[in-house]
């Protein structure tokens, strides 16, 4: 049979007398049933299915992580988003680059209270110090914050959001559009202003 109940392949609405408690056991069990079939991402058409009817919150580090290709932390060892990345020795960056990362970390999600109070702003500081380091070429670019602080969000570990933008941006193929005077992204942007 299907991986999901019909009301999360958007064939009906859910029952009125769902609950979250539900919805989220629903996805879970599908989620379980797509994994077993799908450990590497297979059938990428069934996974749209599920997502579009949201992923709960306690999953979306798992779902988030398998999607990227990442090692799906263990349910017993939640990391904090304080956790280090390593020694972020800031002295290693150019000052242009610092100057940047610190004016676009004071500008993300400023009004996010959880984030603000959680110590976001300064994992996230962390996180693009040290993709700036591991990436000399690429630097950094800003757009990355948001990025990284999204998976920070969810993946609730700073080793966990670095790995996640550097295998997003492997996955995509889109590493080329932060380096070189972004001219990859800018002739990507011009074939699609074509197309369209």
């Amino acid at each position: 049979g299907d991986v999901w109940p019909s009301w999360l392949q958007g064939a009906a609405n859910p029952p009125k007398e769902t609950t979250a408690t539900k919805i989220s056991e629903d996805f879970a069990t599908g989620w379980q049933r797509y994994c077993a079939r799908n450990p590497r991402l297979r059938d990428p058409k069934a996974l749209p299915l599920l997502v579009r009817q949201g992923v709960p919150q306690d999953l979306r580090c798992e779902v988030w992580s398998h999607c990227l290709g990442l090692p799906t932390p263990s349910a017993g060892s939640t990391a904090t988003a304080q956790e280090a990345v390593g020694t972020s020795d800031a002295e290693e960056l150019p000052a242009s680059i610092l100057d940047v990362i610190e004016a676009d970390v004071a500008r993300t999600f400023p009004n996010d209270k959880k984030f603000q109070e959680s110590g976001g702003p300064e994992s996230l500081r962390q996180v693009l110090i040290e993709l700036a380091k591991q990436d000399k070429e690429l630097g950094y670019c800003q757009s990355l914050n948001f990025i990284a602080a999204n998976f920070l969000m969810v993946l609730s570990s700073q080793e966990m959001a670095l790995a996640a933008v550097r295998q997003l941006i492997m996955k995509l193929q889109t590493r080329q559009w932060y380096t070189d005077g972004m001219r990859q992204l800018r002739g990507d942007t011009a074939v699609f202003e074509d197309m369209v």
